[in-house]
């Protein structure tokens, strides 16, 4: 079966944008991708058929009615979606493109016309983790890495076709070396700029993690990639590429692409009788964020989403914070990532009953940390308030003034708060070899450091009191 065309070829796009200048100048003020880009002209073109009037005759017109206070190019506009036989939602499509394009040419629409809403055609789908597993069992190698990326991370198809090897090299490998540098058990950081990413906020970031079991994939994907290449994969290059080389050039490989990861995913999809799209994985991603309790803002910065308004200057997380946020998004991901998750809370209560029977308090451990300041606080150091000048860290030298140390521009206030899971093992465990030179913190062993040998918590204290009475004792005959 033959390929059906568009009926604006991309021909016709290009063709259109240099005949007529004020399409290019609108063009060059939207600042969106190449694939928004071209629709946005076929939806133009579509409309100026139907009105059977050219851009430059439709701005005319604009400017007619400016000057004698009619409205025929919004009447026109409110006659499209009423008469033409395109979809409806076709039709929503190209109100937005021809409402942008009158806005880009300074002759604005008036808000009210062509009043049409979007009608979702199709349901909304969000797959679960069993039928994840289901899609990577029969997976080629770099399909299954290419599902557990999505599903890790929930990035776009279009930031997943432009992500490199550098993305991950410095957490996966030695740069001086090219040794492997990973421990096999940190979730793996990839960090996305604006230019990776859908949207026109030049500040916006993704930072997201891959999960121990995709990293381990991702690795003997990458050594099957330089065995087939014949040679080192460098950290610049594309992570996903085709199967087959390009003509001519051994060893080279083009990128998939956003088209050859939406057909990824699909067929995996279609082999286990479903139907799913990269941004479907997307919505399974977000769900399981929230089903750990990640707070809205640090989920739409592992999403790649711009936190909204006057909460972004003071949403900012660690990377550290994120990472540790993503280890409790595992069970919800991964079910078999859950044993490692319940593994580490069972170690921490046996840590802390060990810490107990040593006469220390876990839940009395508190964590110095620092924040930015709020407007009010910053009012109160200026005025040199003594309570909140107290609880800034420290201060740095600028020419001849003395200011506080800041953290994007705002100065750093310390806060005490309660230890995360992770920071509370680590406070015990070096509050217990304080005290004793630790063997093993799940059966709660210790040296004694005297003999060498191994014994209880319990019988390490009964041999010191014993020793305490045999002294006692021995003071009393002389």
């Amino acid at each position: 079966m033959a390929k059906e065309e568009p009926r604006i070829s991309m021909g016709d796009v290009e063709a259109f944008r240099a005949k007529y200048a004020p399409v290019n100048d609108w063009l060059n003020k939207t600042a969106r991708s190449q694939f928004t880009v071209v629709n946005y002209v076929r939806n133009l073109i579509e409309y100026c058929n139907w009105a059977r009037l050219n851009p430059h005759q439709l701005l005319d017109e604009r400017r007619q009615d400016k000057m004698k206070g009619e409205h025929e190019a919004e009447k026109r506009l409110d006659r499209f979606v009423v008469e033409s036989e395109l979809s409806h939602n076709l039709k929503w499509s190209i109100v937005i493109a021809v409402k942008s394009f009158y806005k880009g040419n300074f002759e604005d629409l008036s808000k009210g016309c062509g009043k049409i809403s979007m009608l979702r055609q199709k349901p909304i789908r969000t797959p679960e983790e069993p039928d994840i597993s289901m899609m990577i069992r029969d997976a080629p190698l770099r399909d299954k890495v290419l599902l557990l990326v999505l599903r890790d991370t929930g990035m776009r198809e279009g930031s997943l076709a432009k992500l490199r090897w550098f993305h991950v090299w410095s957490e996966l490998f030695d740069f001086k070396t090219g040794d492997l540098v990973w421990n096999h058990i940190t979730p793996v950081l990839i960090r996305l700029t604006a230019k990776e990413l859908k949207g026109r906020y030049p500040e916006n970031q993704q930072i997201c993690f891959l999960s121990p079991q995709t990293v381990e994939l991702l690795l003997e994907y990458k050594n099957s990639l330089k065995l087939r290449q014949e040679r080192l994969i460098k950290p610049d290059e594309f992570i996903f590429v085709s199967d087959h080389h390009v003509k001519g050039k051994k060893g080279v490989f083009q990128p998939i692409g956003v088209k050859g990861i939406a057909y990824t995913v699909r067929s995996a999809a279609k082999r286990v009788g479903k139907n799913f799209s990269p941004h479907d994985i997307r919505r399974l991603n977000q769900t399981a964020l929230e089903k750990s309790q990640i707070s809205f803002n640090w989920t739409r910065k592992m999403l790649g989403r711009r936190v909204r308004g006057e909460e972004d200057p003071y949403s900012q997380p660690k990377i550290e914070d994120l990472r540790q946020a993503f280890v409790r998004v595992l069970p919800f991901l991964a079910p078999e990532m859950k044993v490692t998750v319940e593994m580490f809370a069972i170690r921490l209560e046996m840590v802390r009953d060990f810490a107990k029977n040593l006469g220390f308090d876990p839940s009395r451990l508190i964590v110095a940390d620092h924040r930015p300041a709020t407007d009010e606080e910053i009012e109160q150091i200026k005025k040199g308030n003594p309570e909140i000048l107290a609880k800034l860290p420290g201060f740095a030298r600028v020419g001849k003034s003395v200011m506080p140390y800041t953290v994007a521009g705002r100065p750093e206030i310390l806060f005490e708060r309660k230890p995360t899971p992770e920071e509370e093992m680590k406070i015990l465990q070096d509050m217990i070899a304080s005290k004793f030179k630790v063997r093993d913190y799940d059966t709660g062993e210790v040296f004694d450091q005297k003999t060498g040998k191994a014994m209880t918590i319990e019988e390490y204290e009964a041999k010191k009191q014993r020793l305490k009475q045999l002294k006692a004792a021995k003071t009393k005959t002389e």
